[in-house]
């Protein structure tokens, strides 16, 4: 393999993992050290990265979600009525 795909593979790998834990498109560029632009363009090449890139985005959201349902039970707790 050559050296460039390489270390776009290495890109790739730490951008998806990012985006596993959350991290918005460009806050996971900016922690790899590429443009958000570089990754929409590897996403729409690369049919493998986009694959992987929608699974990454659907658990780090879903992570969100489950992270702001607990905070807002904490503030909000949910009471059984009496009647």
């Amino acid at each position: 393999m050559p050296r460039e795909i390489i270390n776009h593979q290495r890109f790739k790998d730490r951008f998806v993992k990012w985006l596993r834990v959350g991290a918005t498109v460009g806050h996971a560029a900016h922690a790899v050290g590429i443009s958000r632009s570089q990754a929409y363009a590897w996403r729409d090449e690369d049919q493998v990265f986009s694959k992987s890139w929608a699974e990454a985005a659907a658990a780090g959201n879903a992570r969100l979600e489950d992270e702001a349902f607990r905070r807002a039970r904490r503030l909000f707790p949910i009471r059984a009525r009496s009647r």
